[in-house]
């Protein structure tokens, strides 16, 4: 009896353990501290106020001031949301404004890195980015050719519509979902596949003014 107690103790164990790395490696749900810290590529915008807006509604939730080429924001939120930076025409960034520590280092990247949603947000636009890319090399070439054009489009297309599907599939509530309803992953589908992927939403997804505006858009094309 004394060694099946053992047992069931460390079965036990191992579970939670097991419940508590995975919680370390998803992004986080809930709201807290932030720090938003970045860099400038030069300190042509020393002095100049800064905004986090809010993209569902632009409400603005924080203001910093530039000092030389750096910035940082502190505050409390209470549920991650997609936001954007301004800094100046020219220069801005979308992110997650969750708890945490979140990094700009525009010397290096555009993209936010630093906590789980927004390395999250970063793969993605570096994804988009690289996509992008692939497909204009592969146009070009099939242009310089003369032949496969619409078929190399065609190919391209269905496969960022595969991609699109697995991507709202994974983040169908969260912040990073609604940075999706926004990006080429929603731009690319057609309205049929649209419906399908908002009924597919969760609660706090269905509920935004991004939603919203995309039935209305949807219901006015029957």
């Amino acid at each position: 009896m004394q060694v099946m107690k053992c047992k069931f103790l460390l079965g036990a164990l191992m579970g939670v353990s097991l419940l508590l790395s995975f919680g370390a490696c998803t992004p986080s749900s809930s709201g807290g501290d932030y720090i938003v810290s970045g860099v400038l590529p030069d300190s042509t915008a020393d002095g100049y106020d800064i905004y986090l807006v809010r993209q569902d509604d632009w409400k603005r939730v924080d203001t910093a001031i530039v000092q030389g080429d750096k910035f940082v924001f502190e505050g409390h939120v209470e549920t991650p949301a997609f936001c954007r930076l301004h800094v100046k025409p020219g220069l801005s960034s979308c992110l997650i404004l969750e708890k945490g520590e979140i990094k700009l280092d525009y010397t290096k990247s555009k993209y936010p890195s630093g906590t789980g949603s927004n390395d999250e947000l970063a793969r993605i636009n570096q994804m988009e980015d690289n996509q992008m890319r692939e497909f204009n090399r592969g146009m070009r070439k099939a242009i310089r050719e003369k032949k496969g054009v619409m078929a190399y489009k065609e190919e391209y297309i269905q496969n960022v519509k595969k991609q699109a599907r697995e991507l709202f599939r994974e983040h169908r509530d969260d912040a990073v979902g609604q940075y999706l309803l926004y990006s080429s992953y929603m731009n690319i589908l057609d309205d049929e596949e649209r419906k399908e992927v908002i009924q597919s939403l969760g609660p706090s997804l269905q509920s935004s003014s991004r939603v919203q505006y995309l039935q209305k858009q949807l219901n006015y094309q029957k």
